[in-house]
């Protein structure tokens, strides 16, 4: 039985799920689940990347001058957001068929002791829980997303600046460069000026950089658990 699984395991792309969980068990069976959908997941950007990479070849453009190029890159910033909350609901998918849904090594999730609720009978396992209405969520589900988006802003706005300091962003006619090129922050980089791209000074700007999202992520952990707790 474990030959015949073996060679199912390297004649496909996809582990047989299944069988390892009837060999092997739930928390060995839940990395090859996790594995396949990762496998799964990686195509649709996989084919937006080569497509990207098929331009970039036949127009002979770069990675400083490649018009769409930001727009992968949002495209992988929801693909990552859109992948966990799927990974979350194909993994419940996995231990409610196996049993698991309430083992702490199958799910690896607690209730934090300051979660607030009243206990319900849970319409999906049956069991007792802890239950808070959805609409009273809403207004911490506001508050949690303008205060992310106001972090978000401000981090995408210090990026500007500093690739304007670096000289990556240029006034050369693309328009994803007319957005973000601020003439008055990126003369600082032009060739003799204090960070000129071909003098130690240029790192400046990398180093602030680093130091002022430093700062910003130790402030919006602060404000998430406070946010949190509320």
């Amino acid at each position: 039985r474990c030959e015949a699984m073996w060679k199912k395991c390297i004649s496909s792309v996809f582990a047989p799920v299944d069988e390892i969980y009837c060999y092997f068990g739930s928390n060995v069976a839940f990395y090859f689940a996790w594995m396949n959908f990762f496998t799964k997941s990686l195509i649709p950007v996989g084919l937006l990347g080569a497509f990207f990479y098929g331009q970039k070849l036949y127009y002979g453009w770069t990675v400083d001058n490649h018009p769409y190029l930001p727009i992968y890159s949002v495209a992988m910033v929801f693909w990552a957001i859109l992948f966990v909350k799927l990974w979350e609901a194909e993994s419940a998918s996995w231990a409610c068929k196996w049993g698991t849904i309430d083992d702490d090594e199958g799910r690896g999730e607690e209730v934090r002791p300051e979660f607030r609720g009243d206990l319900r009978t849970s319409p999906v396992t049956g069991k007792e829980e802890c239950y808070y209405p959805q609409t009273r969520r809403y207004p911490s589900y506001l508050l949690s997303f303008f205060v992310t988006s106001s972090f978000l802003a401000v981090a995408f706005g210090i990026m500007i600046v500093s690739l304007n300091l670096q000289g990556y962003i240029k006034d050369e006619g693309l328009w994803t460069e007319e957005i973000f090129h601020i003439p008055y922050i990126a003369q600082w980089s032009d060739k003799g000026r204090i960070f000129d791209p071909e003098a130690m000074t240029n790192l400046i700007p990398v180093v602030l950089h680093v130091a002022v999202i430093l700062n910003l992520n130790t402030l919006y952990q602060n404000i998430a658990h406070w946010l949190t707790g509320q």
